[in-house]
């Protein structure tokens, strides 16, 4: 999508004060008539929350990234969305972003209105609104009565399932939560694609997070179930592993073996559609991790989705490594790109870092020709 922002005609007003159209009509939320929506939904309190990830119960762990899509007329529409932790949307008009950067929901658990005004008449307008969220529940879309809303239309579709890079890493960045912005934001950003979140923090291809919330490995039955509840899409991709570079917790030649037997399901649940592995999580200094163990394990896992009839591609972040240098943002050290892209917890990408891996798969995926 263009890089450029949306025209100044365009004003937006993040407030938890409900608008007051003339004529307000209220298009609750529904994943059947009203939007193009990203992923299954289930309901809490009310509202919806994306849970297409197949954690079994937290909702925080079902909570995810995604976004709505939806044509307007007229000159307002406002976004109605319930707060549940401090995280960070985007708005996109006519496939150009509204702003320059990703914007952060307030940490109160609220009602929020995102309301767009488009100044500049004449009128009728039509628009086409995408909304990319994460740990946030959509509620509706509110709208005075002399205007309209229709669903966009499809976009190809990919998957990606692995941890919290993929899930978002929540409130623990300088950024606050990195959930919409992440892995699969800043892919749909620069691919135009919708990407489906299937992540969960913690865990690996063997590491379960300890089951906290519902959480299982990547290759669980409760993961695969969710895997084929979802449409048919276009691509799938496997991302990282890091959680199991714990050796003494995980042998690797489980991981191994559990990753194998992944592959397997996947393919097995869409034969035709390609497989993307991608390695375990670039970065020598990442806190709580040795490097050396995850170059070892990188390396294995490299050596089995390319011997995996299955696999389309793996993409290795480390052998030729992305994330270069000791620091993180807070602690600069001036030997790598880490000064930037790690977050001051030492182990998450920034904003910043995930536009940047997001840029550097694209390049990869185009490579591959997927």
């Amino acid at each position: 999508m263009s890089p450029n922002p949306y025209p100044s005609d365009l004003t937006i007003t993040l407030t938890q004060t409900a608008p007051t159209y003339t004529s307000q009509k209220t298009v609750l939320f529904s994943t059947t008539n009203r939007f193009r929506y990203n992923g299954i939904w289930y309901n809490n309190t009310g509202y919806g929350f994306n849970a297409i990830n197949g954690a079994t119960s937290s909702q925080i762990n079902c909570a995810t990234s995604y976004e709505i899509e939806f044509y307007m007329t007229g000159a307002d529409v406002c976004i109605f969305a319930f707060n549940v932790a401090k995280s960070d949307y985007r708005v996109f008009v006519n496939d150009m972003p509204a702003t320059m950067d990703w914007q952060q929901f307030p940490a109160t658990g609220a009602p929020q209105y995102i309301k767009l005004n488009f100044a500049t008449p004449p009128y009728p307008r039509y628009n086409k609104i995408r909304v990319m969220m994460g740990m946030n529940g959509l509620a509706g879309i509110l709208l005075p009565g002399a205007s309209d809303i229709w669903p966009a239309g499809p976009r190809p579709k990919m998957i990606v399932t692995g941890d919290s890079y993929v899930q978002g890493p929540g409130d623990s960045t300088p950024d606050g939560a990195v959930v919409a912005g992440n892995i699969c934001g800043e892919l749909a950003v620069r691919t135009g694609w919708e990407v489906l979140n299937m992540g969960q923090g913690g865990t690996g291809y063997s590491n379960n997070a300890g089951a906290a919330g519902g959480a299982s490995a990547f290759g669980s039955s409760a993961r695969m179930t969710a895997l084929g509840l979802l449409p048919a899409v276009d691509l799938m991709m496997v991302y990282g592993g890091g959680n199991d570079s714990f050796f003494g917790s995980w042998p690797m030649a489980t991981s191994i073996a559990n990753a194998n037997a992944m592959w397997t399901a996947m393919k097995a649940a869409r034969p035709t559609t390609p497989l993307i592995v991608v390695g375990v999580q670039a970065g020598t200094n990442l806190t709580g991790f040795v490097s050396a163990d995850m170059n070892t394990y990188n390396a294995a896992l490299k050596a089995a989705a390319l011997a995996h009839s299955g696999v389309t591609a793996f993409i290795d972040q480390r052998t030729s490594p992305w994330i270069t240098g000791t620091g993180k943002q807070g602690t600069t050290v001036g030997d790598g790109n880490a000064d930037l892209f790690i977050c001051s917890d030492g182990v998450h990408p920034s904003h910043a870092g995930y536009g940047y891996l997001a840029d550097r798969l694209v390049v990869e995926l185009a490579a591959i020709r997927v």
